[in-house]
């Protein structure tokens, strides 16, 4: 199945994640949930899979789309949800957000239990490895997508994100006075983000020190 390969490996067991692929199968096609057990019509669209027969192409040959009327949509949806392999609250792994940020980047998912595009997220995973290189022992939170007072914003669209620093150890988040503010703003740019550094200046939808970073598709 597309978006699965390079995540699952052949190694002739059947454990937890051949049982969550089964189910994730199984949900999309309507044959069950229970990915315990292979049923007579869920393998008949396995053998299909296997063979070529269950697919159909785009106009231009690519990519493959399931067959049936409205199976597409149902698997689209349920790959950005990030079931089966994390929690449905949590969302997709990195991986999988870079995935769907290289065909569709405006598409909104979810990565943290935090929705947003998947572009902006594959900008944030960026900046997240910049930031451990650039403040050794702290990491980036989110505290806001597309929800809170500006849900009308760039936030409604799953453009913005807003980010605070936090020390790995304890959770503590420095205050504006505690570290380079500008720095993490100058990070964020090299990472695709136009930001607004609300560590030093505020804005009238102000909920505290924070970066404000946007993510808007290449001109």
């Amino acid at each position: 199945m597309p978006g699965w390969r390079g995540i699952l490996a052949e190694d002739g067991c059947y454990g937890p994640q051949t049982a969550k692929a089964l189910t994730f199968f199984k949900k999309v096609l309507g044959t069950g949930v229970d990915g315990r057990c292979l049923d007579s019509a869920t393998e008949k669209l396995l053998d299909e899979v296997h063979s070529g027969e269950f697919w159909s192409r785009s106009p231009d040959g690519s990519p493959r789309h399931l067959r049936q009327a409205g199976q597409e949509d149902a698997y689209q949806r349920a790959l950005a949800s990030g079931h089966p392999l994390r929690e449905e609250r949590d969302g997709l792994s990195p991986e999988q957000v870079r995935r769907v940020a290289a065909s569709h980047p405006d598409r909104l998912v979810r990565y943290r239990g935090f929705e947003a595009r998947a572009l902006t997220f594959k900008r944030f995973l960026a900046l997240e490895k910049a930031v451990a290189q650039g403040f050794p022992g702290h990491r980036l939170a989110i505290t806001c997508t597309t929800g809170g007072k500006h849900a009308g914003t760039a936030h409604g669209e799953g453009r913005a994100l807003d980010l605070v620093l936090e020390r790995i150890r304890d959770g503590y988040r420095p205050d504006t006075h505690e570290f380079d503010s500008p720095r993490l703003e100058e990070l964020a740019r090299q990472s695709g983000f136009e930001t607004l550094n609300e560590y030093l200046h505020g804005s009238p939808w102000w909920t505290g020190p924070h970066l404000h970073a946007e993510a808007w598709p290449e001109p």
